[in-house]
């Protein structure tokens, strides 16, 4: 690599594979999910990456667990009112641990949570590899590695923008 006058060569880093084909593609917009892939990958869809958005607690299940929730505060109620303490203790416990899960199952105003998908996971390793390289590159030729902090943009989609 060659940059203002000075000139490095870094041993393989994965970050520097990513590194490179952006270098070879200034200004163009690359999908990390197309870097994660290699080579290989470079140029196909990203829509055929996406896997599988798969939520966290599925419908069926939800409504298990709300019918179970449900039961368990009648019969807590029920306990109550008979004053049986150390069984209304057991069934709150109970209450507790599913409203934890159902908590743990749900993001924003209750909406299903997924589990992350492909292109999520593409873009965070391809990040933290670019990052890795260019800190390797830093360390020994500090010019051309502040030009890569600077120009290399990483994140769904990843760019080389030269000043």
């Amino acid at each position: 690599m060659t940059y203002a006058g000075e000139s490095v060569v870094v041993g393989h880093l994965v970050g520097m594979l990513h590194v490179a084909v952006l270098l070879a593609n200034p200004l163009r917009e690359i999908p990390s999910i197309e870097l994660a892939g290699g080579v290989n990958a470079l140029g196909m869809s990203a829509r055929r990456h996406t896997g599988s958005a798969q939520v966290v607690l599925d419908p069926e299940a939800a409504g298990s667990y709300g019918r179970r929730l449900d039961e368990l505060r009648a019969e807590a109620g029920r306990l109550d009112a008979l004053g049986d303490q150390g069984r209304a203790a057991a069934v709150q416990a109970e209450i507790d641990w599913l409203v934890r899960e159902l908590a743990t199952a749900s993001g924003l105003s209750g909406r299903v949570r997924t589990f992350t998908d492909n292109p999520e996971r593409a873009r965070v390793a391809v990040g933290q590899a670019v990052r890795r390289a260019i800190a390797r590159v830093e360390l020994v030729a500090p010019t051309i590695g502040t030009h890569l902090r600077e120009s290399v943009y990483t994140g769904a989609r990843c760019v080389y923008q030269p000043a």
